[in-house]
């Protein structure tokens, strides 16, 4: 795309009191616009605004409302700034370009979530793509996933993949999936994790191991069944150290996931 005059720029406006998930969804549908070839869009600014986002409490849980105004100028009000980000996905689905120029769809009116959690779980593990894509790639589908309206971001740090909780790949991962938190954050989902109530290292002692003989559905070899001796003082302290590590990043939830070798 070739640079554009500030006349040809798609200017958007923000409020005054607007906070850091508002500007991050603001920064994202700039992102998305020009990936599209839809022209530069310029975030604030003296020009006369195409775009303004505004919050505008009433409106309903994590709701939102488009609006027309002069000169074709277009207003996405949202209940809290959540409800902001899911109009500017709204404003993007019902968009298009054309001649190098973001045009907003027909559709206004208001729209609110039916549902208090809407959530989705990345499986981050057997190195599929949330495990082992570029992290830049996995952030910015986070961020569109919120532009869809989901609140919720659930993730696994799945232990059978690493030698203990200070194998240099299993504290790499830790921090990926502190980026992949970050990310949630900054467009104002929650974050949680799921586990399995048994799980173990690669290198959990052989003498601490559930019997496979007994399992149903998916298993791992190096599950650890608290019936042994010394199986539940193990549990505890793999888990201890990990909620000490995910501490930091505050997680809303915990879902002890009760299928395959959760048992």
């Amino acid at each position: 795309m070739q640079p554009a005059d500030r006349e040809s720029e798609l200017c958007v406006a923000l409020p005054a009191d607007a906070g850091a998930v508002l500007r991050r969804g603001a920064a994202i549908f700039a992102r998305e616009v020009e990936a599209r070839g839809g022209g530069r869009v310029r975030l604030g600014g003296p020009a006369p605004a195409a775009l303004e986002l505004a919050l505008e409490p009433g409106i309903g849980p994590d709701g939102f409302r488009i609006a027309g105004g002069p000169g074709g100028r277009i207003r996405v009000a949202g209940n809290n700034e959540r409800g902001a980000v899911y109009g500017i996905g709204k404003l993007l689905r019902s968009g298009r370009v054309e001649s190098g120029r973001f045009r907003p769809g027909p559709w206004r009116g208001t729209s609110v979530p039916a549902k208090p959690v809407r959530g989705l779980y990345l499986a981050t593990h057997f190195h599929n793509f949330y495990h082992d894509a570029p992290l830049g790639e996995v952030e910015a589908y986070i961020e569109e996933l919120a532009l869809w309206g989901f609140n919720t971001l659930m993730v696994w740090y799945d232990m059978h993949h690493f030698k203990g909780f200070d194998d240099p790949e299993a504290v790499a991962f830790r921090e990926r999936l502190a980026r992949l938190a970050g990310a949630a954050r900054g467009v104002g989902m929650k974050f949680g994790f799921t586990i399995i109530a048994n799980e173990a290292y690669a290198d959990s002692p052989p003498e601490l191991r559930a019997d496979p003989r007994a399992k149903r559905g998916g298993y791992y070899d190096v599950a650890v069944c608290p019936s042994r001796p010394g199986g539940l003082a193990y549990i505890k302290r793999v888990f201890s150290q990990f909620f000490e590590w995910a501490s930091d990043l505050r997680p809303e939830y915990l879902w002890i996931w009760p299928f395959d070798q959760g048992s």
